[in-house]
């Protein structure tokens, strides 16, 4: 694989083709500076087309040159007959050099080399060269990140939404997707948590016959999401609350009765009554914890105080 120096036109380079783009940065500023300080000191990489001249390395550098008004630059250009895999390497080791690459820059060179190749094997291999996962199963999720609307992309890179999560939403119908993905950046909360609101809310809104947006966007929800003295984390648990009653509403119901008659028993430490998974049976688990005999004592003593509680009995029944 050759170059030939060239120095060509900015008008005869297809700055709108972005197959071989690699990078998320959209700032030049710095770039414009440094170029119009120093010069041109690593030179873009382009292809011969019968068009014309497709950018393999080097988007920024070109659009930073195009902003100071040049009309020549200097490149090396590789020969029109280069494979696809061929510009793909050099797109990849010519940002992965100058960088660490995001998460989405990994999907972007991830999703450029599955297209080079229709065996995994052949895919994890050249993967493995160039310093990107090689586990096929992370390889197919993480290709799929720059395939995803923009707003999640986004928010995967600013880590408030999980790649799990995101690539759920993705599924949606987009208003759906795009709706959570809203909520998400602002709650910013963890992969369990999104998981579990996730879930509520697509139960929810299959169960009432409603769309996830119009759910997300009830005053209700809202009012929690947007209350400017509630700090994320209580915003979370508020909404989560919600959720949870307006979907398992017996359940919730259950779950206030029984810390009611709890308080009344007044327990104390070292004993603690659980109740059944979600309510369902009968069987429920006392525990005593008590280091000496006299503790011990003392926890039967209570043991026997409840055991005619009333309370005790409206757990039961």
């Amino acid at each position: 694989m050759g170059f030939k120096a060239c120095n060509v036109d900015l008008t005869s380079i297809d700055q709108d083709d972005g197959t071989y783009c690699i990078s998320t940065g959209d700032d030049v500023d710095g770039l414009v500076s440094s170029i119009s300080e120093i010069g041109l000191m690593a030179l873009p990489i382009l292809k011969e087309t019968s068009g014309k001249f497709k950018i393999i390395c080097g988007f920024r550098r070109i659009k930073a040159c195009s902003h100071l008004s040049w009309s020549k630059i200097d490149t090396r250009l590789l020969s029109a007959r280069s494979t696809h895999f061929e510009c793909a390497q050099l797109a990849i080791a010519d940002n992965s050099m100058q960088r660490t690459l995001n998460l989405l820059e990994i999907s972007r060179a991830l999703d450029l080399l599955a297209n080079c190749f229709s065996d995994d094997e052949q895919l994890v291999k050249a993967a493995k060269t160039l310093n990107l996962p090689d586990n096929i199963a992370a390889i197919n999720k993480i290709k799929t990140i720059c395939r995803l609307p923009r707003k999640i992309q986004k928010n995967v890179l600013l880590d408030n939404i999980s790649l799990v999560v995101a690539l759920s939403l993705a599924k949606m119908e987009h208003k759906d997707g795009m709706a959570l993905a809203g909520l998400f950046a602002k709650l910013k909360t963890g992969l369990n948590k999104q998981r579990e609101i996730v879930t509520l809310i697509t139960e929810i809104a299959l169960r009432e016959e409603i769309s996830v947006q119009d759910l997300i966007n009830m005053p209700v929800v809202q009012d929690i999401v947007n209350h400017p003295d509630i700090d994320r984390n209580r915003k979370t648990a508020k909404i989560r609350i919600y959720l949870k009653q307006r979907r398992y509403p017996a359940i919730c119901n259950a779950e206030k009765e029984f810390e009611k008659n709890l308080k009344h028993l007044k327990l104390g430490s070292g004993i603690s009554l659980v109740p059944p998974s979600h309510f369902e049976g009968r069987q429920y688990t006392l525990s005593l914890l008590f280091k000496n005999l006299p503790e011990f004592a003392r926890l039967t003593d209570t043991l026997n105080r409840i055991a005619d509680h009333p309370a005790l009995e409206k757990i039961l029944h």
